[in-house]
């Protein structure tokens, strides 16, 4: 799971899945709004990422395998009801 710190090309590359290759990590990063900053050059460049705005969808896309299209709200929305609703505990 993606995690506020710094990670290098290839560990990037193997949690966000896709291409190792820089500009891909960088479009990847940027469509989902995740805040983060290059340190170095090339093959040995290290991405820190700063600001993650919804982990719970990254959760959900990373671990869970949840299509990037799903509507996350409602999903959070249903595992709240099915976890702490006392009349909803059918689930």
């Amino acid at each position: 799971m993606l995690e506020e710190k710094t990670y290098s090309i290839s560990e990037l590359a193997a949690i966000i899945g896709g291409s190792s290759k820089r500009q891909a990590i960088k479009r990847k990063l940027e469509r989902r709004h995740i805040l983060y900053s290059i340190q170095g050059r090339g093959s040995k460049a290290t991405f820190k990422i700063e600001k993650i705005p919804s982990p719970f969808q990254e959760f959900c896309m990373d671990v869970l395998k949840f299509d990037k299209n799903t509507d996350f709200e409602k999903l959070r929305n249903l595992y709240y009801y099915c976890l702490n609703d006392e009349l909803f505990s059918v689930c």
